[in-house]
């Protein structure tokens, strides 16, 4: 059942769930590329750049053509925390020597640089590739053996009622069981940093 409902997509697209699946079906998108069906949504059937990726998303997910977490590129998981007083008190708390050695490991570096890389105890290389102060910071992320390098984006933002949020997303993990193992492993790790607010 998609997430979102049939009167949102039935107002955004001038059609619900129902209809879209049967003319996806018609089409024999189950044999297709998520490329391939978003492409046609846009091109054929009018629909806006995001709505075609949503119906998508749910088809395949209907269909049993995706799962719950998975992307193009693999499988990604996203988690975050508001504990923090402020934005600033957030990225402070992620980018501290002591904060980096909650989420990273006991070995990292007391700052992050652009281009910097290291390895982590269990012989995951990660590469700095990108540092918005106050926002993210975006590693490459290269488990020891064969994997594809993953990335890992770490996130501080303001949350609704104005307190500071971490959030952590790890994209291109191989499977589920990865994609589970990440989910706890950052979720761990924002229990921890959020303990240093306290």
């Amino acid at each position: 059942m998609p997430t979102i409902s049939d009167d949102a997509v039935q107002k955004a697209t001038g059609h619900d769930w129902a209809h879209w699946f049967a003319l996806l079906d018609t089409l024999g998108a189950q044999a297709m590329s998520h490329t391939t069906i978003a492409s046609h949504l846009q091109t054929h059937e009018g629909v806006s750049g995001w709505w075609a990726q949503s119906i998508t998303v749910a088809y395949e997910r209907a269909r049993g053509m995706r799962e719950h977490g998975q992307t193009t590129r693999g499988f990604q998981v996203s988690t975050q925390k508001t504990a923090w007083p402020d934005v600033q008190a957030a990225w402070s708390a992620l980018t501290s020597s002591t904060g980096l050695k909650i989420w990273l490991a006991d070995n990292a570096p007391d700052a992050l640089q652009e281009g910097q890389t290291f390895a982590l105890p269990d012989g995951t290389r990660v590469e700095v590739r990108g540092i918005r102060p106050h926002q993210q910071i975006r590693l490459g992320w290269q488990p020891l053996g064969d994997l594809p390098t993953q990335v890992v984006i770490a996130r501080t933002a303001t949350s609704a009622s104005g307190k500071g949020t971490i959030g952590f997303t790890h994209e291109s993990l191989p499977d589920e069981s990865a994609r589970q193992d990440s989910r706890e492993r950052w979720a761990a790790c924002l229990k921890a940093l959020a303990r240093q607010a306290l």
